[in-house]
């Protein structure tokens, strides 16, 4: 009969009920305050967004691209100038667009103190809490329709067809002559993509600078313990 190693049993003082009658109490307290996490923090990142409102907000003026119609160029405005709204009232006809921040996408942080400090899990004593509203800058993103219509070269340059090596011994040892493969592959529809920029040579990404756009912004929520400088007390 197989044994335990002594350093396993001597892992093991408390036997499954004894755990068990622990564990499900904690699990349903953990799985709890998970939602209310949850809730809380929209709760916080709206009232973040509302204490935003209340300050002065940042504004610029940009300039859209000619034959736009209004809707057409509020999307591009806002795509290239992430974290950015519109200022409500402008003129429909103008190809200058005014922008604010976005209050819902600038970072927010608050000091907590508590009464008697908070004891973390090493024993270690803290003032309070520092919470943050965090904001994580998009992706950057190629603007592929736009390239693709303004500059046919630059983006045929920059682009290329998936598995072109392989389609092309696929078709060559299918018999197809060789002198009518790459026709054939670039005719099939296979949808050209992007090349990594790290294979592109410095002056086409150069090029590419004007038509790259942050993607969306993400929020996160940051709880850290407080240092007594930060409320003050250093």
């Amino acid at each position: 009969m197989p044994k335990f190693s002594e350093d396993i049993t001597d892992q093991v003082i408390r036997t499954p009920q004894q755990i068990g009658s622990e564990l499900g109490e904690v699990y349903y307290i953990e799985k709890d305050a998970a939602d209310e996490l949850k809730d809380l923090r929209v709760e916080f990142f709206l009232a973040a967004k509302v204490a935003k409102e209340l300050e002065p907000l940042a504004r610029k003026t940009v300039a859209v691209p000619e034959g736009l119609d209004h809707d057409d160029a509020v999307a591009y405005a806002l795509k290239y100038h992430s974290g950015y709204r519109l200022v409500e009232g402008q003129d429909e006809e103008t190809e200058r667009l005014v922008l604010e921040e976005d209050p819902d996408l600038i970072p927010h942080q608050v000091v907590i103190q508590v009464d008697g400090n908070v004891i973390d899990s090493k024993g270690n004593e803290h003032p309070g809490y520092v919470i943050s509203k965090s904001i994580r800058a998009g992706s950057s993103l190629l603007d592929d329709e736009r390239l693709r219509e303004e500059d046919p070269d630059l983006w045929e340059e920059i682009t290329e067809i998936p598995n072109y090596d392989y389609l092309y011994a696929l078709l060559l040892s299918a018999g197809v002559d060789e002198d009518d493969i790459d026709e054939k592959i670039v005719n099939s529809g296979i949808e050209r993509v992007p090349i990594h920029p790290d294979k592109l040579s410095r002056q086409q990404n150069a090029q590419l600078a004007e038509y790259l756009y942050e993607g969306p912004k993400t929020k996160a929520l940051l709880v850290n313990y407080a240092k007594p400088e930060e409320l003050g007390e250093g």
